[in-house]
């Protein structure tokens, strides 16, 4: 029950708005197609003609089903998470909230950082907005009011704490006066640091560990001293080291502080393997596919090795994987998908991947950059790159590709 008009089953946009008519009779699809194919004559009576041939491209059988694909995901079905993703107001990406979570910190560092920018922790201050009543002081210096800018920036001890770990990384923290323009100010100190580097890190453990000394020193009892909470982070960080957490891509830069003595190097195992295009069993044939883009422009190249093939090669293994899944896929992916699939299931020919070195010919072919389809009906009429690939594949000369696995 798909209409004519004002369905999106061709082009992006229906069939009237493509062709800008209003006044229309209505018609559905199927009452173009007669039989096993369309009704070209009843075709060119409403719509141009290369609109017609676009139409003669689409597969069409009246004994399947319709199906609805749904734009919104790339799946062609609908999700509740798509349709989330269509309603919501996103907002612009915070580089400071990115900074916070990582794999490598436990996660309740992250959200204490994360509950301590947005003035979410329950300091004195935030307690008495809360209309709690009660007197507020910092227990560390006793000097000021308890706020969360205090505690973690601005109080006599913490200043000598951030002060020690700036000085040892050469981060002037001069003008930070939040604790996002801190997270902001490490990040920056070095063009080499990235989410996942030990100047992010840093700043997250110090304000863990000021936390963790607050505490004591409130319930506790407990001094507070600028020397213990150095402690503690040196101690906590030597703790991720010791468990193989820090690696060594994490201190780009930074190879010279002590703790890269307990960054576990990336260990990669490098093979180097013979790959060579394979002849199929006698009496069946190939077909070898692939395609190019560049500079804006696409093109393709494939060979058949025989009159009718029973296997099919391409280098995509994400198109193989498309291929043989039952997955809708998106508009207007979803039409070619369905092609492909049709003409695999009536040659009753199967799609398999293989690398890139051993389909060369093909490969070769895709990047001619011909102005117009071409056919090579014969080995002479192939340009020489691709006649010396051919050569290679039929004498089953290998080529060395090279295999790189993180250990």
């Amino acid at each position: 029950m798909v209409d004519f008009w004002w369905d999106r089953w061709l082009f992006d946009e229906p069939l009237a708005m493509y062709l800008g008519m209003e006044q229309l009779t209505h018609f559905l699809v199927a009452e173009f197609y007669e039989g096993d194919a369309w009704n070209e004559d009843k075709l060119l009576r409403w719509v141009p003609n290369h609109v017609v041939r676009a139409i003669e491209e689409v597969y069409f059988h009246s004994s399947v089903k319709d199906e609805f694909v749904w734009l919104s995901s790339n799946s062609g079905s609908f999700t509740i998470t798509s349709i989330w993703e269509c309603i919501r107001h996103r907002r612009n990406v915070s580089v400071v909230d990115s900074l916070l979570w990582s794999s490598t910190l436990p996660l309740k560092l992250s959200f204490l950082a994360w509950r301590a920018i947005r003035n979410y922790l329950l300091v004195d201050a935030n307690l008495q907005r809360r209309g709690v009543c009660l007197p507020s002081k910092c227990y560390c210096c006793c000097n000021a009011e308890e706020t969360v800018l205090h505690l973690f920036l601005s109080g006599p001890v913490i200043v000598e704490v951030w002060s020690h770990f700036a000085n040892k990384f050469g981060v002037s923290m001069d003008g930070c006066g939040s604790l996002s323009s801190v997270f902001l100010t490490w990040l920056h100190s070095t063009p080499l640091a990235s989410k996942n580097h030990i100047r992010v890190f840093f700043p997250i453990v110090i304000c863990w560990c000021l936390w963790l000394e607050r505490n004591d020193t409130q319930f506790r009892g407990v001094p507070c001293e600028s020397g213990r909470v150095i402690r503690q982070v040196d101690q906590f960080m030597e703790l991720l080291g010791t468990l193989r957490m820090l690696k060594a891509q994490h201190f780009k830069g930074d190879r010279d502080y002590v703790l890269f003595q307990f960054a576990t190097m990336l260990a990669k195992k490098v093979q180097h393997v013979a790959i060579a295009w394979g002849k199929p069993p006698l009496g069946h044939v190939k077909l070898n596919s692939d395609a190019s883009v560049c500079q804006e422009r696409a093109s393709g190249g494939s060979l058949e090795r025989g009159v009718q093939p029973s296997q099919v090669e391409v280098d995509s293994r994400v198109l193989v994987s498309l291929l043989l899944s039952r997955e809708v896929a998106k508009w207007p992916l979803c039409t070619v998908l369905k092609k492909i699939r049709r003409l695999l299931m009536y040659f009753s020919t199967s799609v398999v991947h293989i690398f890139r070195e051993a389909n060369s010919v093909a490969d070769r072919l895709a990047v001619l950059y011909l102005r117009s389809d071409r056919i090579f009906e014969t080995i002479l009429d192939l340009p020489p790159a691709v006649t010396g690939a051919m050569v290679l594949d039929a004498r089953s000369v290998p080529f060395v590709r090279t295999i790189v696995d993180n250990i």
